[in-house]
Parts: C-alpha cells; structure tokens; sequence
C-alpha cells in the first residue's frame, strides 16, 4: 500500500473496549482525559448492523444515551436486535449519498446535532459516503470508530485512489488514535485488507499528539475478529512508531523502566556490558548467519534483513572474543519436524540444525540439547541430547541432576524450545542456577504481544537474581515484527 503516512497512529493513553471479545466489539477513546470540553455526545449512529450490536448497548449505557438521539442504519436486516438495547430508533435504510425510501445521507442528523458518534461497518459504503460529504460537516463527528474494506487495492465497488482521498479527508479533521486489523480478511505487504479505525478530532487536542509507541495489537483491548486465529501484528510503521521502540526496548527499559536501576550505582562492568550488547551495529551477513543458514537453522540467514530470524547478527556479535574458549553450551529445542507437535521446524525442518551450527562456530566447545520430542534426540562425538518437557519443572530438574555431562554450570544457555510465555519461566526459573558467572541465558522467540508480561516478570526477577541483568532485544527484520525478539540474561 502507497501513502502509508495516511494510517499513522497517534499517541493516546485513554483507551476502552466496549462490546463483545469478537467481532463486533471496538476500541474507542475517552475523551475527557485530552480536553476541557464537556464530555458528552449529543447524537451516536450506528451504520451497519448485522446481529450484533453489544458495542451499541455498552456505549449508550456508558453515555446516558436513549431513543432520542441515538440511531441505527442498516437496510439488510429485517430488524434491530432490541436484546440488546431499546434506547434507540432504527431506521431500515443504507447509509448512502442520497436520500430515498431506502437510502439515506446522515444529513438531517449531522446538520441537527455537533457532537456525534460514529461507528461504521457497511462492507465499502464507507467510500462513496465519505467522498460525498464536506469538511464543515466532518467536523461534526467527535469520534469514529470505522471499519475500512478491500483498503490495499480496487475491491468493494471502489478504486484505490478513491480510498486514498478517505483517508486524507478524514486526516485533515481528525487523528487516527487505535487501527486493528481483521483476521476474517488478509493482509498485503502486512497492511491488513480490512481493518478498524478510531479517528477522533482535532479540535480535542491542544497540542499535536505523538506518535503512537505502543504495542498493537494491545493485550485486553484488542481482540481477533475471527476466534482462535492469531490477530495481525501492526507493530511496525504506520501503526507504531519503531524508531523510538528500538530505542526504547534496547537501551532506557534495560536500565531505567525495566529494572528500575540508577545508572551511577552500576559498576563500571555492568554498564560495559549493557553497551555491549544494545550497540551492535552489523549490517552484513556475518560468519555465524553463514553457519546457521548453511545447516538450516532459522536463527540467521545469508540475507539478514528478509529473514524471519536474525539472531545471528547479535549473536556473532557478543561471542565473538570467545569464540575459541572451551564453552559448555546448552540449547533446549532441537526443532522437532513433527507436524503435529507445538513450535515445530515444519516437516521439512533438520533437528538439531543450530546444535550443528553451533559445533561448527564454537570448534573447542561442547554442545549440548534437549527436546520433548523423544524421536529426534541423537548423539555425536560432539553433541549429545537429552529428553525434557520445559512446562514440567520435575522433569526439568531431573534432566539437570540425573544426567551426568549436564551436571558442571553452562557459559550459554538458550531457550529455543516451546515460544510461550509460561514455558519460558518454567524453564528459566528451574534452570538458571545452572548458568555459570559470566554466561548468557537467551530466550528466543519472544512474541512481540507478551512482551509486556516478560516486562513485568523480569520486575519479579530482579528482586530475586541480584547477579543478573536482563535485556529485552527487538531485532530489525522487513518481514517478521511478530517474534524476532530476544530476551537476554547476563550474571555476572
């Protein structure tokens, strides 16, 4: 999609949800929060009703609404579904640029009233309603909540240069605060083909917002529209601002917000290291991403910045000056090429392909795996593996102590295995006192929504491991902002 500029989200804290966890349910700001004005619609519409309506009946209880000035659109349904509010009149037409028996413009209300509520989901009559109506009479809506159909290309009756003259009038009167995609549809170059808007006016604000610097979806707020199917992840330009969540993620919630740390009590060592590890700065494919790519690990490729992971520029990057030592290196997840199970490599996937590859980069070390798929452990004059369940902390344990080669403390350990949350403190929290002084404890995989959870996990952490330091690390990729992230923990 051209003239991305057009989507950009603007900073807004005062979020609510309101209507159901699904389809049908919408985010919206609270308004009262950014102005002085008094907080109050003097008219809500919905436009596009289907058999759905809880976000209606949440907003007008919210409100204080009723049948007076609140009103329904939609010529497609026989009727409103009262169940779920009678505070309002419906009107059986379609929301069009003329007015007829059928069909009406929203003219009489928008001239009657100057504070209007709109929320909108009528399947591409968005456009030609949109290109029909004026500036003056825009700017009579305080909020829109509206959801856009077929936005990357021609569909729905209308051309996409069209789409794009909707979106700059409604630029010019009011800011984008929330955008979400809808699962039900597809996305094309990661913009979703469908997606939901909340728009309000600029004559609400006394000064031009930021950009937006959340995360989106947003965990509680945001819903898929189509159950038990992952939501599209807009955690890239337009929707949130990256260059300030690299910053951000990289360096001032390693040492300021995340562990809540004065950077003068930090000795000299600490500080170093922190450097270290936020300022890499290459470019190019390194010995490591050739390695990886070569054995067919997904932790790096050849091309860095189109690759789903790219690890391994970070990685080659802080073990580099100890690339020849006598290592003790541990991984938990082979990548297991049974389908069937969780976190697999696909069938064509090659077990044990970063094992390999770290064998082939660290030749004085000795490397070490486990998996809780018992069919592709294997061993060799270089690398042994063992079985373990990382949501199990019995099993876990006993991996640890019943197995001799794996009783000495590691320089690097890596969680590549099960990419849950919960996984990953079960395993980090039965295994971390087997990472010697000095070593590495790495997380991989962290998905971009559970960030927030690690966040406050590693608050608990800190208070727990006085000897540790812990790194969250947003790796730049065009085609992956959904889970290259890495969680990095160095004792000290």
């Amino acid at each position: 999609m051209n003239n991305l500029e057009l989507l950009k989200v603007y900073e807004f804290d005062n979020k609510v949800r309101y209507g159901i966890n699904t389809d049908g349910g919408y985010v919206l700001g609270e308004i009262n929060n950014i102005s002085d004005i008094n907080n109050t619609y003097d008219c809500y519409i919905s436009a596009g009703v289907g058999d759905e309506e809880s976000f209606t009946r949440d907003f007008i209880n919210k409100y204080n609404m009723n049948e007076y000035n609140s009103f329904c659109f939609d010529g497609t349904v026989l009727n409103y579904p009262y169940q779920y509010t009678k505070k309002i009149s419906f009107i059986k037409k379609n929301i069009n640029i003329f007015n007829d028996d059928d069909n009406s413009n929203l003219d009489f209300l928008i001239n009657k009233y100057n504070n209007i509520f709109l929320k909108m989901d009528i399947e591409g009559g968005e456009y030609p309603w949109l290109l029909y109506i004026n500036e003056d009479q825009l700017n009579k809506f305080k909020q829109i909540v509206i959801e856009f159909h077929g936005i990357t290309n021609d569909s729905f009756n209308c051309n996409y240069n069209n789409k794009i003259k909707c979106l700059e009038k409604l630029n010019n009167t009011h800011y984008l605060i929330h955008a979400h995609g809808n699962n039900n549809n597809f996305v094309v170059n990661d913009i979703p083909n469908v997606i939901e808007l909340t728009y309000i006016n600029k004559k609400y604000f006394k000064i031009i917002p930021n950009l937006n610097t959340k995360l989106l979806p947003i965990n509680g707020l945001d819903f898929p529209n189509k159950p038990y199917t992952d939501d599209f992840n807009l955690c890239f330009y337009p929707f949130v601002n990256l260059e300030f969540l690299n910053i951000q993620m990289c360096k001032i919630n390693s040492i300021d917000t995340m562990f809540n740390l004065n950077i003068d009590n930090l000795d000299y060592l600490k500080i170093e290291m922190i450097d270290k590890i936020t300022s890499f700065k290459e470019k190019e494919a390194t010995e490591l991403c050739k390695i990886m790519y070569m054995n067919k690990s997904d932790k790096g490729s050849i091309d860095i910045f189109n690759a789903k992971h790219n690890y391994t520029i970070f990685y080659q990057h802080i073990f580099k000056d100890i690339q020849y030592n006598n290592l003790r290196i541990f991984e938990l997840g082979l990548g297991t090429n049974n389908i069937n199970l969780p976190s697999n490599m696909s069938s064509n996937g090659r077990p044990g392909a970063s094992l390999y590859g770290w064998h082939e980069f660290f030749i004085n070390s000795k490397i070490y795996g486990a998996d809780i798929d018992r069919n592709i452990l294997f061993n060799t004059d270089y690398i042994k593996t063992y079985y373990c369940d990382q949501t199990n902390p019995h099993i876990i344990k006993n991996m640890w102590d019943g197995e001799k080669d794996l009783c000495d403390e590691f320089d690097i350990i890596i969680d590549d295995g099960l990419h849950e949350f919960n996984a990953n403190v079960c395993f980090f929290e039965n295994s971390i006192h087997k990472l010697a002084k000095n070593g590495y404890f790495i997380i991989e995989d962290l998905i971009i929504n559970e960030i927030p959870l690690f966040n406050d996990k590693i608050n608990y952490w800190k208070n727990e491991y006085k000897d540790l330091i812990f790194i969250i690390l947003q790796m730049p990729s065009r085609i992956n902002t959904f889970d290259n992230n890495l969680l990095i923990v160095k004792r000290f």
